[in-house]
């Protein structure tokens, strides 16, 4: 299974970096626009995201919306004192930015911080996804530590992959550890996948 998930990861991340930078930016700016379009920056307060990749579908034309918007938006820190965990810190437009070891900028480990189960909703990476919800990542899984035990509580925040359409596979087979999506925002817009926390 995990020679599986790395090889169909290595098909995806392949099929990412050959889209051209105008269709980048066209799609980018897509999704956001639907984001924009279906009333959550309306719904949420407090929105977390992050600092895309280049092979990543870009989070600026989104990052962009939630800001002028004036929700709190908030980006993943990388824990210093908890491995393989993430935290989330707010951020405004002119913050100070770092890269972390993955090549991600991210806010000084110092911004101020809330708590995961505080926000409204986590827009988050992906690398494949199904019409379940089930997510695979990028194989580090900070998502996964960072989110464990979510489902248990009484209020937590909305998960959302974001990634391009031809990024949805047939069917993933998740792990005992994996965290479902409740919705998914593509450049062809958003898709519920569980409508049990979705609202």
């Amino acid at each position: 299974m995990t020679s599986y998930k790395q090889k169909l990861r290595q098909d995806i991340w392949r099929l990412c970096e050959q889209v051209a930078v105008e269709q980048r930016q066209y799609d980018a700016a897509r999704a956001a626009k639907h984001f924009f379009q279906s009333g959550l920056l309306n719904k949420y307060q407090h929105i977390a995201c992050y600092m895309s990749l280049p092979r990543e579908m870009n989070t600026q034309p989104l990052l962009k919306h939630i800001i002028d918007k004036r929700q709190q938006c908030y980006l993943p820190v990388i824990d210093k004192k908890h491995h393989g965990v993430m935290r989330f810190a707010i951020y405004r437009p002119g913050d100070c930015l770092i890269t972390n070891k993955w090549g991600i900028a991210e806010p000084t480990n110092d911004a101020e911080k809330i708590r995961t189960q505080d926000l409204d909703i986590i827009i988050m990476p992906l690398t494949a996804f199904d019409r379940q919800g089930n997510r695979l990542g990028s194989g580090a899984g900070y998502y996964d530590r960072t989110l464990a035990g979510i489902n248990h509580l009484q209020q937590r925040p909305v998960l959302c992959g974001y990634a391009y359409r031809f990024q949805q596979v047939e069917q993933l087979v998740p792990d005992d550890w994996d965290v479902p999506l409740d919705m998914v925002l593509t450049e062809q817009g958003i898709t519920i996948v569980r409508d049990n926390h979705s609202g």
